[in-house]
């Protein structure tokens, strides 16, 4: 069950499939420093164990690795108990072994393979590291600002079968499929389609009943290739940042998909009832119609536990407000459906109505119930904030979806997230138990590939980065702020 790692400038997105041919192959090793690897070229691989089971391998390609350490959105735990590590060199290959795993480093040309703690191969480089050094192919089929473009290559066991990477339109083994993590809404999509809303970049190989898992931790947009182009390996291909990926040893499914959310953290245990029957739909209003439909369900002694609102409660699709016309009482609506059983779910969406020269001082009390047709007090808090997302010239990214021109909140900034969570006192302080997030990949009606947003910038810690790098965050960081 041989694997293999392989880095390298890439095809045109639009082309899925992994190309490698006529790529340059990263040096030799030259030294090492602990678990630190020199390359002859300048590259850079680090090895570093986290647990007995969980091993992490960076690697910068004709460069040193970030001293800042690839900092990241989806690791949940960054503190790990030492790893008791012994290492041996021999004059072919460095040898790194915990209680569980067995990380050999080949020499020349550069490659690492996984063992288990019996020396039995679970999971191989094939080829060495390749890529263009200069850039010149990235730069001309890709967004320039998107940096470097790199591959990773696994050879193809046999009977070697995959599962992961979030929600696909794909049968549930994503072998001989390919796949891109570019989250893009995508209504109405088909079998086949791809990308759609979500992009997890971790996967299980199985075979032979064998399992391990691979977490690619990079944000920038991706692509996988299960032997889709040719049978002797799966690809992984990024447009930016550093090759950074976790590899999680089995044997069981079990016991990686726990190692995996050890390391990204756990859902919290839902309340009974949001496992129940939900009616949602686009849309039920007014507030009678609710009411009716709640009631016709129970009529009819069929189960239901949540009735769902969508974007028609709001004061023309301005987040954080109610239509008081439609529901002229929501939290009078959301007593009597609890009287009948059942819980209320609000959608929110992560665009902001562009409304500027606000009339006025904003309500304080309750504004969510106010007229906002003259000034919108979220539209205004985020802007005066500084809390939207900006161009490169320094204007407001301003987007097209529900409300027309909308605004979008920068999710990376700590106080920006502070603040989107308390403004969904404009629910709670009505009833409602439950947060639908949506629309955040994020939408935009104009390009649904992004295209509008190339040129806007995120704080992202500071270090103010592109649309490339957190567009697949948006998600994530809106349900981290809503949390």
């Amino acid at each position: 069950m041989l694997k293999t790692l392989v880095l390298s400038a890439l095809l045109a997105s639009s082309a899925l499939a992994i190309e490698i041919d006529g790529l340059e192959p990263i040096g030799p090793y030259k030294s090492h420093t602990a678990q630190t690897i020199s390359c002859q070229d300048g590259s850079t691989v680090k090895v570093q164990f986290l647990s007995p089971d969980l091993v992490r391998v960076r690697v910068a390609y004709r460069q040193p690795l970030d001293p800042a350490g690839n900092p990241s959105w989806a690791i949940a735990k960054k503190d790990w108990a030492a790893v008791p590590v012994t290492s041996s060199e021999g004059p072919d290959r460095l040898t790194f072994s915990s209680a569980e795993i067995k990380v050999v480093v080949h020499k020349s040309p550069l490659l690492v393979e996984f063992q288990d703690k019996n020396g039995r191969t679970i999971n191989r480089d094939q080829l060495p590291v390749l890529g263009d050094p200069n850039h010149t192919k990235q730069a001309k089929l890709f967004d320039p600002q998107a940096g470097s473009m790199t591959v990773v290559t696994k050879s193809l066991g046999l009977e070697e079968h995959f599962y992961g990477l979030g929600e696909k339109a794909h049968k549930l083994d994503r072998r001989r499929g390919h796949f891109s993590m570019w989250n893009s809404d995508t209504p109405r999509y088909a079998e086949g389609k791809d990308p759609i809303y979500q992009s997890i970049p971790f996967y299980i190989g199985l075979e032979e009943g064998q399992a391990y898992g691979l977490f690619y931790d990079n944000s920038y947009r991706s692509h996988f290739d299960f032997g889709f182009s040719q049978q002797e390996w799966a690809g992984y291909a990024v447009e930016g940042g550093e090759i950074d990926y976790y590899f999680l040893q089995g044997p069981s499914i079990k016991k990686v998909v726990q190692r995996y959310t050890d390391l990204t953290g756990r859902i919290y245990l839902p309340p009974k009832w949001a496992l129940g029957h939900q009616a949602s739909r686009w849309s039920y209003y007014p507030d009678s119609m609710v009411e009716k439909i709640a009631d016709t369900y129970q009529q009819h002694d069929l189960p239901l536990d949540v009735m769902t609102l969508d974007i028609d409660y709001m004061q023309k699709y301005r987040v954080f407000t109610w239509d008081r016309q439609r529901f002229p009482d929501p939290a009078g609506l959301i007593r009597k459906l609890k009287a009948k059983g059942l819980h209320t779910v609000t959608i929110v969406d992560p665009g902001v109505k562009v409304q500027p020269g606000g009339q006025g001082p904003d309500a304080t009390d309750q504004p969510e119930l106010k007229d906002q047709s003259k000034s919108y007090y979220v539209y205004n808090q985020g802007v005066k904030n500084g809390f939207f997302v900006k161009r490169k010239d320094g204007s407001l990214m301003v987007t097209n979806v529900w409300p027309g021109d909308t605004v979008f909140v920068d999710y990376t900034l700590e106080k920006a997230r502070q603040w989107w969570g308390d403004l969904h006192r404009a629910y709670l302080d009505q009833g409602v138990e439950g947060i639908w997030n949506d629309m955040n990949e994020p939408a935009d009606f104009t390009d649904q590939s992004g295209g509008n947003q190339r040129d806007s910038v995120f704080d992202d810690l500071g270090s103010h980065t592109a649309h490339a790098k957190n567009r697949n965050l948006v998600a994530l960081l809106m349900s981290k702020a809503t949390y």
